[in-house]
């Protein structure tokens, strides 16, 4: 067993390097913050544009008078208010949309101009922790959207990717809803 005491040249050795560690750290944590600052701004930025492309900001100021905007969504389609087209009575499937957890695909039925079920095709379910998740975040998320009538629903806290695919879907639901309606009436 040796009980020998560091010299002062071994303990100061150990400082530099410990020094540096903690420098290192330092950095990496200032260079995390700095690019989700970027990002994050970078995403606003880019909102405000595609806000712009969809006729949102109107510089004479008619045709914003008594009508909706559209409104990007995540599948890059705009949204359609419901009652800005009436919707013909059926049920839509929207496009399925994979994450990393899995596929997510939905089909609205629409009865009376309105969203009366939001079934789900395909979730994910490969794990018992997605099952687990989906079974809380499903209903939660079909709720939402039978009070908004819309793709314009909050994240569930602990399902936020299956909730961005399913926005997805439903999107592209409502979109395909839409587009059926409109050549049944035009």
């Amino acid at each position: 067993m040796d009980d020998r005491v560091p010299s002062s040249e071994q303990r100061t050795r150990r400082g530099p390097a410990t020094a540096s560690k903690a420098a290192s750290l330092v950095l990496s944590v200032a260079a995390t913050f700095g690019l989700a600052a970027l990002f994050a701004r970078a995403d606003r930025q880019q909102s405000v544009a595609e806000g712009i492309d969809e006729g949102i900001d109107d510089a004479d100021g008619a045709g914003s008078a008594g009508t909706t905007a559209l409104t990007p969504s995540p599948a890059g389609t705009s949204t359609v208010p419901v009652g800005e087209l009436p919707i013909a009575d059926g049920t839509y499937d929207g496009d399925a949309f994979t994450n990393r957890w899995g596929i997510v695909q939905l089909a609205v039925t629409y009865q009376g101009g309105q969203i009366v079920d939001v079934a789900v095709l395909q979730y994910p379910d490969s794990d018992r922790r997605s099952v687990s998740i989906n079974q809380r975040a499903l209903p939660s998320l079909e709720a939402a959207v039978l009070a908004a009538q819309s793709a314009d629903i909050s994240s569930v806290t602990g399902a936020t990717i299956t909730w961005r695919s399913y926005r997805e879907s439903l999107q592209s639901a409502l979109d395909a809803a839409a587009a059926a309606s409109a050549g049944v009436q035009g």
